[in-house]
């Protein structure tokens, strides 16, 4: 179960892990149909775009992140 990362909790103390669960869920919801309504590249890049930003503002390395999604590649992809 070590090798699974993805979804798990990183601790650090950052503005993204302050934030109130209830908005990190109604963010996460509305990234979701952010994604799902991008009907060209440029919606995708900005979705991309704000994760990525998301990510160095919780100060998680993208190393972690990188791994953690390895296993879900073949999906994105598809």
């Amino acid at each position: 179960m070590k090798d699974v990362s993805f979804g798990q909790f990183y601790p650090v103390d950052s503005f993204v892990h302050r934030l109130d669960p209830r908005l990190k869920i109604l963010f996460l919801i509305a990234y979701i149909v952010a994604i799902f309504l991008a009907t060209n590249f440029y919606g995708l890049a900005a979705c991309a775009a704000v994760l990525l930003l998301t990510v160095v503002a919780a100060h998680i390395p993208l190393g972690k992140v990188l791994r953690a999604v390895r296993g879900v590649t073949f999906l994105v992809l598809f």
